[in-house]
């Protein structure tokens, strides 16, 4: 994701520093930034009996337990519903999570995560079909350096986060942020003289456009929408998260720190959190039995 990215997606739930990378990640042609991995393509069967080799060419890594496979997706760089460079993209991200539900050879999912958070757009679809799916099959969380934001948003409604460390490991960042930037000043010191046409009855149409100056009215208007905004994502936590009982702001909270507030549940491995998915999912299977 890069700047032009976040100034077309408006509104960010996404942590300073994966911003700061993204906003100044401007595309260059002397930069040569490797080869990046085609997006995944995927395929639909009537009946969902993918094979091991199968998932893992669909982008889902399985490790085999005594309850069946342990699915683990990865949800890793900028989240939006699109491809970007080094980032999920969350529509893949839903998909794959309900190949993962349909597929009886499975029998739970680990999200393993490393995201400092994305758009606001696409989030609260994946959220929603992480929540839904406890019903089915466990899915837990295990975060190796940072889930934050929108990443926090996803995690948030696993049924139990673990982080890979007690110091570094970074949960929370909850919030929004709306960007808008006026290229206004600029054009005119560059002696361009930009006049923007509305037409009648569209007077209220883009009156944050950049090449006019910041409307503060129009500004007041973003902020109340992005403050409602993080009523939704804060009120989605809590539901899941109920140890969560104050407002945790907007920062981030390391390793015990986020344990302490109940933001997770542990520290561990990888393979600690799918040995846990795996009791979870034989406990589940014992009392639907």
């Amino acid at each position: 994701m890069n700047r032009e990215h976040l100034l077309a997606a408006r509104h960010l739930a996404m942590e300073e520093c994966a911003f700061q990378n993204a906003f100044t990640n401007l595309p260059s042609v002397h930069v040569y930034l490797g080869k990046q991995d085609e997006p995944k393509v995927e395929f639909v069967a009537a009946t969902n009996t993918y094979s091991e080799w199968e998932l893992n060419w669909l982008g889902i890594d399985t490790e085999r337990q005594k309850s069946g496979l342990v699915a683990i997706i990865p949800v890793q760089g900028a989240l939006a519903p699109f491809w970007s460079y080094g980032g999920t993209n969350t529509e893949w991200l839903s998909r794959q999570i309900e190949i993962c539900l349909g597929n009886d050879a499975i029998s739970a999912i680990v999200l393993k995560g490393m995201s400092g958070g994305g758009t606001v757009a696409g989030t609260l679809s994946v959220a929603e079909t992480v929540r839904k799916a406890q019903d089915l099959k466990p899915i837990l969380g295990y975060v190796n350096g940072m889930a934050a934001s929108a990443a926090y948003w996803i995690f948030s409604q696993t049924r139990e986060i673990y982080l890979e460390s007690a110091v570094s490991t970074a949960l929370g960042s909850i919030g929004v942020l709306g960007v808008f930037v006026s290229e206004a000043k600029r054009l005119e010191q560059d002696g361009y003289d930009i006049r923007l046409l509305r037409s009648k009855g569209s007077e209220d149409k883009s009156l944050l456009h950049p090449a006019e100056p910041i409307n503060e009215d129009a500004l007041k208007e973003e902020q109340r929408i992005i403050d409602a905004m993080r009523v939704e994502f804060l009120s989605h936590v809590q539901a899941n998260r109920p140890k969560i009982t104050q407002d945790p702001g907007g920062k981030l909270y390391y390793g015990k720190d986020a344990i302490r507030i109940g933001m997770a549940d542990g520290v561990g491995s990888l393979y600690d959190t799918i040995k846990r998915a795996d009791y979870l999912a034989r406990k589940q299977m014992s009392l639907v039995a």
